[in-house]
Order: structure tokens, then C-alpha cells, then sequence
């Protein structure tokens, strides 16, 4: 499950779920609402493995405002798009604004991971990100760059083969909701990003579900 510490609500939807044992892992947004209570809910279950939910569009940043102005705000909240991202990342190498945004990113993403390790005390890092911002080519550099100095040793894909037996209604639903060109665009992110993370002896998932039918992962489709 995602978004641990986003809310109240959330928090008790995933340590309930963690307590019937319905869920092995949950990921926590470190910048969200509800953070120490996620924590204390997550210390009692201590069969349910934790990671970080790297967040870079809602949400008040960790680090110090002053240090990340491309990445925020008038309200100095985050607020850069996965579709500003992306198109950050075909900027060339050299471009001054790509460099500044990385710099800024790094800030951001140390700081979220050293809150993370202070909290939790856990001395190693699974990572996947928020609306699956990591996966964008210019977050993943940096996530990289940060490896070692974070032990970061999982990172999530979403390589998602499509799935069988779903009704043809359900097809219409995520065709009009653009569930198909959400799932084209991860897939390639998640093509380009394997080799990386392989090539760093990082971890990965073998496959995932739920980005075709994100929001409607119930009933006959999640069957």
C-alpha cells in the first residue's frame, strides 16, 4: 500500500489491513499529514516491511524552501508535474536549468531519505515514488547518484503485462480515463529504468499490476 502517513485515514485503512494480515508492505510519504502516527502504527506491526514514497508534486517539501525555488510554489509547497519532469529530463546534460533542477531534486530526495532513516531507524532504503515520479529519467539520475550514500537496495518498477479474462466494460471504463496511455508511458519509464538499476546491483519487482485500471482495481478486475 501507498501513501502511509498521508492522513489519519489512510494510516488505519493500512495498519488495520497490515493487522489481518491483508498486506506485507506499505510505503510511506514521508512529507504527509499523519507521519508520526504512521510510524508508531508501523513499529506495531512488525511483520509489515516498510519503504519510501518519494514525493515531489503535493505537499510541503523536508528540505529548506529557499534551497529548491524550482520546485515549489508561492505557497512553498511542491508542485512540479510529472509532466514537467519528463520533459525536464530531454533537456541536454548541459542545460544551466537541468543542472539547477537536479541540484534542487538531490536536496529534496537526501532530505526526504534522511528523515525517512531518522524515523524508522532502518539502516537500508527501498524507494518507489509518488504518481511514480521516480521512474522519470531525471529523479532516477539522481536516486542513482545517491545509492550509496543512502544503501538504497530496491527500487519499484512497473513492468505490467496485460492482463486476461477483464471484461470488455471495464477496457472502455480505463480507455476513456486514459488508463492506456498511463500504462504505455510507465512501461517505457520502467523499460529504460531496469537496466539501470540492475547495472547498480539495485533490486527491482519482476512484474506489477494496477496501472491500466488504476482506481478500479476491485471486483471482477482484480479477480
Amino acid at each position: 500500500a501507498d501513501d502511509l502517513g498521508l492522513t489519519a485515514a489512510t494510516n488505519k485503512a493500512i495498519i488495520s489491513l497490515a493487522k489481518e494480515t491483508q498486506l506485507d508492505s506499505a510505503s510511506i510519504l514521508i512529507n504527509g499529514n499523519a507521519v508520526a502516527e504512521a510510524i508508531e502504527g508501523w513499529r506495531n506491526c512488525p511483520n509489515l516491511k516498510l519503504s519510501l514514497h518519494i514525493c515531489l508534486t503535493e505537499g510541503k517539501p523536508v528540505s529548506v524552501s529557499k534551497l529548491i525555488p524550482d520546485l515549489i510554489d508561492k505557497k512553498e509547497h511542491l508542485n512540479k508535474s510529472f509532466l514537467q519532469l519528463l520533459l525536464a529530463s530531454f533537456l541536454p546534460k548541459s542545460s544551466l536549468y537541468r543542472q539547477a533542477l537536479e541540484d534542487q531534486l538531490c536536496v529534496e530526495i537526501s532530505e526526504q531519505i534522511r528523515l525517512y532513516k531518522e524515523l524508522t531507524g532502518l539502516k537500508e532504503l527501498s524507494v518507489d515514488g509518488h504518481q511514480h515520479i521516480h521512474l522519470i529519467p531525471i529523479v532516477m539520475d539522481v536516486l542513482l547518484k545517491l545509492q550509496n550514500t543512502y544503501h538504497i537496495t530496491w527500487v519499484r518498477t512497473t513492468k505490467e503485462p496485460i492482463p486476461a479474462g477483464i471484461p470488455f466494460k471495464h477496457w472502455k471504463e480505463t480507455f476513456k480515463a486514459g488508463g492506456l496511455i498511463k500504462w504505455s508511458l510507465l512501461q517505457v519509464l520502467s523499460f529504460l529504468a531496469i537496466p539501470r538499476i540492475k547495472k547498480a546491483l539495485i533490486s527491482t519487482n519482476a512484474s506489477f499490476s494496477g496501472v491500466i485500471f488504476t482506481g478500479r482495481m476491485a471486483g471482477e478486475t482484480l479477480l
